[in-house]
């Protein structure tokens, strides 16, 4: 049975553990997703969009997360703004068999002049509570 859920709100949330506070604020927040099986292997097409968050001293002054189904899994493209860093991203994230997977196809992050990019695709499998990274570059 197919989840359905739209969500408007802004939010000034303060979350206590132990002696530690953490305080997550943002002006705007939209998720629009159908999420089929999220028990069993979760399929997902939407996207979700924040506006002005600060959480734990990052600023974030605007994200976008975009989530296609595919045959492989699910494809997601991101894309945000954080601490005056633009961030590029995409992946395919296959559902958990064996092992979770997300395969990193781009990522790229530029600051003022400077600019780190891969050169090519990444894999990071999580299995058994250990994380594999293949192919960083």
């Amino acid at each position: 049975m197919p989840i359905d859920a739209n969500i408007n709100a802004g939010i000034d949330s303060r979350v206590h553990a132990g002696t530690d506070a953490a305080v997550i604020v943002y002006d705007d927040a939209r998720i629009d997703a159908t999420v089929v099986d999220p028990a069993g292997i979760p399929v997902v097409d939407g996207r979700a969009e924040a506006t002005g968050v600060s959480a734990g001293g990052v600023a974030i002054s605007k994200a976008s997360l975009v989530a296609r189904s595919a045959r492989e899994g699910t494809q997601i493209d991101l894309d945000a703004v954080v601490d005056g860093a633009t961030i590029d991203a995409a992946g395919r994230l296959s559902p958990p068999g064996d092992a979770l997977t997300l395969r990193l196809d781009s990522l790229k992050v530029t600051k003022g002049a400077n600019t780190v990019a891969t050169t090519g695709p990444s894999t990071f499998t999580l299995k058994d509570g250990s994380v594999t990274i293949d192919r960083l570059n």
